[in-house]
C-alpha cells in the first residue's frame, strides 16, 4: 500500500484536529522529525497531559510499506474513546500496525496468562479493524525497537 500525499496531509490534520474525551481534546501538540526522511512522530496530550507518541513511516518504495507505532502510552489512553478513534483512523491507512502493552494492564495480564495475541483486549480490537496477522513483541530485539508491543497485519 503506498500513501499518497494527501492521504498523509489528510492524516496530519486530522491527528492535530484529535477528537473528544471526556472534557477535553486528544490531539498531537507536536510533530517531530523522525529518524528518516520519510518518519513523523506525533506527540499526543489531552489537553495538557501527555497521553502516548504516534510514530508514522510513510514508506520507502520499493523496500519498505508504510507502517504506524504507538508508544509511550500512558495507562488512560486504554479502553477510551480516544483509543478507539486513533486505531480506526490509523488502520484506514496503514495494513502494519505495532502498539506498546506493557501500560495496558488487562492486554499484558491476558498475554501473561497464555492468551493468543489476536484473542487479548487489544488484539480483538486490532482484529475488529481488519488486522489478521499477529506478533507479540515481548521480547525486543534491543536499541530502538522499544518495549513490549503487539504487531498487527493485514
Amino acid at each position: 500500500m503506498r500513501l499518497s500525499k494527501t492521504t498523509i496531509d489528510d492524516l496530519r490534520s486530522r491527528l492535530r484536529e484529535g477528537t473528544e474525551w471526556g472534557e477535553g481534546r486528544f490531539y498531537a501538540v507536536k510533530v517531530k522529525v523522525g529518524r528518516f526522511a520519510e518518519e513523523e512522530d506525533f506527540v499526543m496530550v489531552l489537553e495538557d497531559k501527555h497521553i502516548l507518541t504516534v510514530k508514522l513511516f510513510y514508506g520507502r518504495e520499493p523496500y519498505w510499506k508504510p507502517w504506524a507505532e504507538l508508544f509511550d502510552i500512558d495507562t488512560s489512553f486504554f479502553e477510551s474513546p480516544a483509543e478507539d478513534w486513533l486505531y480506526r483512523l490509523l488502520s484506514d491507512r496503514f495494513d502494519r500496525l505495532f502498539v506498546e502493552y506493557y501500560t495496558d494492564p488487562k492486554t499484558m495480564w491476558e498475554l501473561k496468562k497464555g492468551v493468543p495475541v489476536e484473542e487479548t483486549r487489544l488484539g480483538k480490537k486490532l482484529r475488529d479493524l481488519g488486522y489478521v496477522r499477529f506478533r507479540d513483541w515481548y521480547i525486543p530485539e534491543g536499541g530502538r525497537e522499544g518495549g513490549y508491543k503487539i504487531q498487527a497485519e493485514r
